[in-house]
């Protein structure tokens, strides 16, 4: 366990919970953040650093309700030809962010030596600004094909949701605090 796990699994363990299993790549969780989505994609490390967002900058009469609604998604959300072309934009924004890395590292060491190589500079700048564009592209393709599946799997997710957060709080729009709800 490294340090971000242990420091996560404390607070979590502080409020009642355990650390759940951990995952690779992206995973849906419920309640990762209080509006607008029902469920967020994030990464391991993005749901332990999330843990210890909430811990640290919430207040504390919101924390009870933050800790038990977060969780990973254990059901699985159906598979409509919208979520199979957010599956597939994802995978082609994911590939062009690799490229657009890339790209960006090569630009960073030539502008290092672009005193005595500026033809060297303009060059990897060129390659940057294409890669960029074409992330740019699949990052808006990724964008509307995830509020395509978002609307096509609406009934889906507010069931499965309804099953695995029961008395939540969700209004649909926000997770409502106030003194009348048991946390």
């Amino acid at each position: 366990m490294n340090q971000l796990e242990k420091q996560a699994s404390d607070v979590l363990q502080k409020h009642g919970k355990k650390l759940p299993k951990r995952w690779r790549g992206g995973k849906e969780v419920w309640h990762a953040w209080h509006s607008p989505y029902l469920a967020y994609f994030l990464t391991w490390r993005g749901f332990l650093e999330r843990i210890i967002e909430i811990e640290n900058n919430k207040p504390e009469n919101e924390k009870p309700l933050r800790f038990r609604l977060i969780n990973p998604v254990v059901g699985k959300f159906s598979k409509t030809k919208a979520s199979a072309a957010w599956d597939k934009a994802y995978a082609v924004r994911r590939k062009a962010y690799a490229v657009r890395r890339k790209a960006s590292a090569a630009w960073v060491k030539a502008d290092a030596v672009r005193r005595k190589a500026s033809a060297a500079w303009d060059k990897a700048y060129a390659v940057r600004r294409k890669a960029y564009a074409a992330w740019e592209r699949a990052y808006a393709a990724w964008f509307k094909a995830d509020a395509a599946r978002d609307k096509a799997d609406a009934d889906t997710i507010n069931k499965l949701h309804a099953k695995e957060c029961p008395n939540c709080t969700w209004n649909k729009r926000a997770i409502v605090f106030s003194a009348g709800v048991k946390q």
